[in-house]
């Protein structure tokens, strides 16, 4: 099961649909390697904000989307970030961007507990150049984690290529891990390739299936960031 955080009034319900219908639509995701299925962060930099490596890294397991998932535990409160370099979109367009997560109190918390809090956003250009960012909460029944969520924010394109980059910050080091999966950002859909369609012994009936969107690695021109503190919020 997966709940829904989204930051404006429309609905992630065309996404999720389209996502789903096997043989009639199906999503372009400008993410490369969006569910870690590679089992590594390929196409993707883990970083703590001015501070160096950080030490996430990809696991298999209940994933939201596929059978893996990136997972990082907390030994401090910078914010830290997955950036990836996204081309394919058109400048001034309005897309849709979005990260399913998971937010673990290591702790033995009791429902009267009051567990620190979790940051999650993106940020364009620079880490420091937020979006938005939302507090989050663990989601626990009886002491038990029982869904992922879902976070999505309107993302206007300031260039053809962007650097993206998830955020997210926990302010109870040593306590609290995060899981992500599923990173989208969707340049449209198009018809899926049909069972019938990809076996077919006639070759001119059928038509090639689009290639992936490639990275292009050049970087845009960073804007002004909005946010310039390191340490997440008080």
């Amino acid at each position: 099961m997966r709940t829904t955080l989204f930051k404006t009034g429309f609905s992630l319900g065309l996404l999720q649909t389209v996502h789903a219908l096997t043989g009639a639509t199906c999503t372009v995701n400008a993410i490369q390697n969006p569910s870690f299925e590679t089992g590594d962060l390929t196409d993707w930099t883990n970083y703590i904000a001015e501070a160096g490596i950080a030490g996430g890294y990809v696991v298999s397991g209940e994933a939201s989307d596929g059978s893996d998932y990136f997972t990082i535990s907390f030994d401090n409160n910078d914010w830290t970030y997955l950036e990836q370099s996204v081309s394919g979109l058109e400048t001034g367009t309005q897309y849709t961007v979005s990260v399913d997560f998971q937010y673990i109190y290591n702790a033995d918390i009791q429902a009267s507990d009051s567990p620190g809090n979790c940051f999650i956003g993106f940020s364009t250009g620079s880490w420091s150049n937020f979006i938005t960012f939302e507090k989050v909460y663990p989601t626990f029944q009886d002491g038990s984690l029982i869904e992922w969520t879902n976070y999505a924010l309107p993302l206007t394109a300031s260039a053809s290529t962007i650097d993206l980059y998830v955020m997210f910050a926990c302010e109870d080091p040593n306590q609290a891990s995060l899981n992500l999966d599923n990173v989208m950002l969707s340049l449209g859909t198009r018809a899926c390739p049909s069972a019938s369609s990809s076996t077919s012994s006639s070759a001119s009936s059928v038509s090639p299936t689009p290639s992936p969107v490639k990275i292009n690695r050049c970087k845009p021109q960073a804007t002004s960031a909005q946010h310039t503190v390191t340490h997440i919020p008080a």
